[in-house]
């Protein structure tokens, strides 16, 4: 009888051991978008579902697309992977997780998280209750580029995933831990349908970068392309583009050597004319940025400096021919100027991988341009990244700030074992250890 009761006691014993043990923790990420499909797979795997098609873990999501309702359907875990805005609820061991994700940029979140600056989260109190993906939950979202109604708590960061080191940043001075890397972000330069670009060097990617639009033969080396001498098959290559937060556009002014902190001249789409993808879709204007209806601010208030918020907005301009378009740009009186008028244009944009899959898409029908030679189209190639043959890449880096919870340290540590196997992290990136080639920092010689 004293060793059935001496056992029954260690067993209660051992319970409230556990039980003290157990800890709750929550955990808020900001940052990049360009692993915001890995990472949210990673967070299910770490919250024991399974990161394919994310059951049993309980969430509420902003959906990958615009203008969806608030309700609780049958999600999959692509619609949640498209999300800029998700809470997770979930255990990891005998520890409870709120993970909240708010995926804004990487400039951005650099600056968030230095700066102790909250920003929106969806509140724990959205995610429905029990115990399958199935109960996720859709929240309404207006735009693309802001946050949905629900996401209504407002909270400070304490990781954000950047594709650029903060010292390429306006932010090199905040107070952040040293980064991990997570990956390999490449990027990818495009051009509108209808373009008969197919390749470009470093050099004329700097020249539309400062100039914002260049004689096309120039890219080209062909007569037949130079608007001036041979004005009825000529044209003109204009340069659309990313905004001054934007990782992405850090990384390609970095790569380019144009200088990251170099103002840039880029045009928007102003005007067009027919539907996508088949009814003779047109740009009838475009307009240097910023434009009225559009103004900018900070770095992006020098005209011609500005950019879209996403690379969905880059990826849906390559869907326009420009046959005959008409360039425009504010004077300082905000007077509009036509610079060119009537002209044939070949809209050229740069973007991650998965951006620029948008962009040549059935719905579009862009085209990828090869890169100083050397093409690349995404996972396919990535042998050309790993050996050092495609250039247009840059180190994915996770910042922390201050002393981490035990729980921030086991789910970063829980994140970066996820991320180093390619198949968790998709067809966007390259997974760390698979490099046999590195560089130190952005747009830095490539070497062992």
């Amino acid at each position: 009888m004293k060793s059935l009761f001496k056992l029954s006691m260690g067993l209660v014993a051992l319970a409230l051991a556990q039980q003290a043990s157990a800890a709750s923790y929550t955990v808020r990420v900001t940052g990049a978008t360009a692993f915001r499909a890995a990472t949210h797979k990673a967070i299910v795997n770490f919250l024991g579902g399974n990161a394919s098609t994310g059951i049993p873990v309980r969430m509420a999501h902003s959906g990958n697309t615009v203008g969806g309702s608030a309700s609780t359907s049958g999600g999959t875990s692509t619609l949640a992977e498209g999300s800029n805005y998700a809470t997770y609820i979930g255990t990891n061991g005998s520890d409870t997780y709120t993970i909240q994700a708010t995926f804004t940029g990487s400039v951005e979140g650099i600056r968030d998280v230095g700066q102790a600056i909250a920003i929106p989260f969806i509140p724990a109190s959205e995610v429905p209750a029990g115990t399958g993906f199935d109960l996720a939950k859709r929240l309404g979202q207006a735009t693309s580029t802001t946050a949905p109604t629900n996401a209504t708590e407002i909270a400070v960061a304490n990781m954000a995933f950047s594709d650029v080191a903060k010292s390429s940043t306006d932010y090199a001075t905040v107070d952040l831990n040293t980064p991990d890397v997570a990956g390999i972000i490449p990027f990818i330069w495009v051009a509108n349908r209808g373009s008969t670009l197919t390749n470009i060097t470093p050099l004329q990617a700097r020249a539309l970068l400062t100039n914002g639009v260049i004689r096309k033969n120039l890219i080209t080396g062909l007569l037949a392309d130079d608007p001036e001498l041979t004005p009825a098959t000529g044209g003109w290559a204009v340069l659309t583009g990313r905004n001054s937060l934007s990782g992405t556009r850090v990384a390609t002014l970095a790569e380019t050597q144009h200088g990251v902190f170099t103002s840039v001249q880029q045009y928007k789409l102003g005007t067009t004319s027919g539907t996508k993808p088949g009814s003779n879709p047109q740009i009838t204007s475009l307009e240097l940025w910023p434009n009225t209806g559009a103004a900018s601010t900070g770095d992006d208030a020098l005209l011609g400096n500005g950019g879209y918020t996403s690379g969905s907005g880059v990826s849906a301009a390559m869907g326009w021919q420009g046959a005959s378009v008409n360039l425009f740009f504010k004077d300082e009186d905000a007077n509009t100027v036509p610079l060119k008028t009537g002209v044939k244009v070949d809209l050229v944009g740069y973007a991650g991988v998965s951006d620029a899959s948008t962009a040549v898409d059935a719905t579009n029908l862009g085209t990828r341009l090869s890169y100083n030679g050397v093409s690349y189209v995404g996972q396919a190639d990535n042998a050309k990244v790993i050996y050092g043959q495609y250039s247009f890449w840059s180190n994915e880096l996770l910042y922390t700030k201050g002393t981490l919870s035990t729980g921030d340290t086991t789910f970063k540590t829980a994140l970066l074992t996820f991320f180093n196997t390619q198949s968790n992290i998709g067809s966007s990136a390259v997974s760390r250890d698979s490099m046999k080639v590195n560089r130190q920092t952005d747009g830095a010689l490539i070497g062992f």
